[in-house]
């Protein structure tokens, strides 16, 4: 996942989601599911039909995860991922990274706000 934003905003949040796991072979019912669960998992299912240009940072971070996720990969690389954004969007993220490494995907995460790598390995 990148540090800056890397988001179409000319396409809608479910579109965002369908396009990156469409380029790792995701199609189908197994497409629609993935989006929706990738989707519900960051917190923006509700904000499914809406497009990043209406959102705030800690939104559009949010959408960004659940591209980077939804083809489930093993292995997760995080550059910044609460850098700019408010308290909230904050905790959110750093509850969705607790909860992905609990499902046993790989992440190094760097953030310079708190001077820190963190690895988890399962």
């Amino acid at each position: 996942m990148p540090q800056d934003i890397a988001l179409f905003e000319d396409l809608t949040a479910y579109e965002n989601v369908k396009y990156f796991a469409r380029l790792y072979g995701l199609s189908g019912t197994l497409l629609k599911e993935r989006v929706e669960e990738a989707l519900n998992f960051v917190g923006l299912w509700d904000k499914r039909k809406e497009y990043p240009v209406k959102f705030s940072g800690g939104m559009k971070r949010r959408l960004n995860i659940a591209c980077a996720i939804t083809h489930r990969p093993k292995l997760i690389i995080m550059d910044e991922p609460t850098v700019g954004i408010d308290p909230q969007s904050r905790n959110h993220i750093l509850d969705s990274i607790k909860v992905l490494i609990k499902k046993s995907a790989t992440q190094l995460t760097s953030d310079k706000l708190f001077h820190s790598v963190v690895v988890a390995i399962f």
